[in-house]
């Protein structure tokens, strides 16, 4: 995983929507949110994130706050820890929600460190998370224990990946990509246990962009 860089692609085919994901009707802000609210639905809402920082704390300071928590949670911030590919693991999320997060943002035409940079970035720049542990991801119910371990390139498109994962799969399946799974931050040192999250998982995918 990791930047390949980006070429000239041709156009994702979207996926239609699944029975989970129906259409939003619009309504006024207030009715939306009382809709939200009240719906039982099971349709994976993406949530609302925080994207403001914490004034005054500098990037090295941020740094040192990261290695801290996760010397903390798993003995250890080295690469490659098995308690941190065993709290890995429990990041997956949803196809589905892959799906409705890919909708709501409108970034099936982005690269993948795009949607870091433009959206993951700043959702977890608060207090430097993992996007699957913030409050609202957690919220929705879809975020456990991984089934497929995602491999993918970051300058391929990231509609493909998640056109490629959702093909005639179950949308209740859950998928470990690391745009989610890992923190987006220096420090992270820790969440660089793929080779030791995959057995965790009962599949492996490889998503590839055709040249």
């Amino acid at each position: 995983m990791g930047n390949c860089g980006s070429r000239e692609v041709p156009a994702v085919a979207v996926p239609e929507r699944t029975a989970l994901a129906p259409s939003r009707p619009k309504t006024s802000a207030n009715a939306s949110t009382r809709a939200r609210s009240s719906s039982s639905s099971s349709r994976a809402s993406v949530g609302k994130v925080a994207a403001a920082g914490e004034p005054g704390r500098s990037e090295e300071e941020w740094r040192e706050v990261i290695r801290a928590e996760d010397l903390a949670a798993f003995g250890s911030n080295e690469p490659g820890s098995a308690a941190a590919a065993a709290h890995s693991a429990q990041l997956g999320v949803t196809i589905e929600y892959l799906l409705e997060f890919t909708r709501e943002h409108n970034c099936w035409h982005f690269p993948t460190w795009k949607v870091v940079t433009d959206i993951i970035k700043p959702a977890t720049r608060a207090r430097r998370q993992r996007f699957a542990e913030l409050d609202a991801v957690q919220a929705t119910g879809a975020v456990g224990r991984a089934d497929t371990f995602a491999s993918h390139c970051w300058g391929a498109l990231w509609g493909l990946l998640v056109a490629s994962l959702a093909d005639q799969a179950d949308v209740r399946r859950r998928v470990w990509v690391d745009v989610f799974a890992v923190r987006q931050w220096a420090g992270n040192e820790a969440d660089h246990a793929y080779d030791a999250v995959v057995p965790h998982c009962t599949s492996f995918a490889i998503c590839c962009q055709a040249s």
